[in-house]
């Protein structure tokens, strides 16, 4: 069985990178299809080989999205796995929906049938060209499964697309195991110091006004209040979406910069990025899989919304955990709203039960689907 996988990745979001390594890894490792019968189509075949490399990924197994080798690559596979974060989001006008559109159609022309994995689908319902250019992708697929358990479904059956093929299960890397170890020794005894993590992002600060002001006045806070230290979280790794870039703006304006850690996360693979994580006291973050990371490790966070969108994926997995309340929307983002909702001491372990259930289920799905 030839596979070919594509999605959003190869942009240096350990994100949607660690959405691809636990595919990856289940495909390899519990379905038994070896590395020569699998081909990735990434926008950055460096960067995803610098993600995939421990599972033995190398140049050859992946293929760049804008070379005609994919064409080639349809011709050669029996099946296609669509994967990596929310492609069918509408934030960007077309730029995500447009691009999976046009990938979709082109199996369509080549006859293959397409498995959707852990999207966040939306928000639609307002553009029409957005709507059908959902409802045609969705209804061509073969499975498509969705990681916020309501509002993907409630898009999906308002734009009139098929749910029969429309499975509910969590995030592709809700389950991915962190490293066992942490490399730096400067983010090791921050943590062993006692450290909630931050993570920023340029989407929070476009959407949010005095967002530095904000994220100042809540890490000083943080550090003064509970006596920890602060290690910025660093997911987004490329221009523009460069994190650490705005993470040096609020460390410059702090009282308190020798309880912070600002570090390139750039050598840092997305298993180690769990591993921090999961060792924190407790995260706020405005990035959706630094906050996946951290309700799996059973870690209290509180999310910032940079938008509708985002407060789509947030909010969903939250709800099932009973963490609903620890979601900060775009509109009430300021200082009081978010140190209101921080609780270092928040135990929501047992809760956890559900969405562990669902650990791997998408990735099951995408077993049977390559033996109809």
């Amino acid at each position: 069985m030839k596979i070919v996988i594509f999605g959003s990745y190869g942009m240096l979001d350990i994100g949607d990178d660690a959405m691809l390594y636990c595919d990856v890894n289940y495909i390899l490792n519990t379905i038994g299809i070896p590395l020569t019968e699998i081909r990735i189509i990434t926008r950055n075949v460096k960067a995803t080989v610098k993600y995939l490399q421990d599972l033995g990924v190398t140049e050859s197994t992946c293929i760049l999205e804008s070379s005609e080798m994919m064409e080639d690559a349809l011709d050669w596979c029996d099946k296609i796995l669509i994967t990596g974060g929310g492609t069918i989001n509408t934030r960007g006008v077309v730029a995500s929906l447009g691009r999976i559109y046009d990938f979709v159609m082109r199996c369509k022309r080549h006859n293959k049938k397409v498995f959707l994995s852990g999207q966040t689908i939306g928000p639609l319902g307002i553009n029409e060209d957005q709507n059908n250019l959902a409802r045609d992708l969705i209804d061509y697929c073969s499975i498509v499964t969705v990681r916020d358990f309501k509002r993907s479904l409630e898009y999906i059956k308002l734009i009139g697309a098929d749910t029969k093929h429309v499975y509910q299960t969590v995030d592709d890397a809700w389950g991915l195991e962190g490293s066992g170890g942490i490399t730096s020794y400067k983010i090791n005894s921050m943590l062993d110091g006692g450290a909630v993590g931050f993570n920023a992002n340029n989407y929070a600060l476009t959407a949010t006004k005095a967002y530095v002001d904000i994220a100042v006045q809540v890490c000083d806070t943080i550090i003064k209040k509970y006596d920890k230290n602060v290690i910025f979280i660093h997911q987004g790794l490329s221009l523009p979406y460069l994190d650490i870039n705005v993470s040096k703006q609020i460390y410059e304006r702090s009282k308190y910069k020798d309880r912070m850690l600002c570090e390139d996360f750039g050598s840092i693979g997305c298993r180690e990025f769990k591993e921090i994580i999961s060792r924190l006291d407790g995260l706020l973050a405005s990035r959706y899989h630094s906050l996946i990371f951290a309700a799996s490790s059973g870690v209290p966070y509180v999310g910032i919304c940079a938008d509708f969108y985002s407060w789509i994926k947030q909010i969903g997995f939250s709800e099932e955990i009973g963490m609903e309340d620890c979601i900060v929307k775009v509109e009430d983002v300021n200082v009081d709203n978010i140190l209101s909702k921080v609780d270092l001491n928040r135990d929501f372990s047992n809760k956890l039960g559900l969405l562990d259930t669902h650990k791997n289920e998408s990735m099951r799905l995408f077993a049977e689907f390559l033996n109809e």
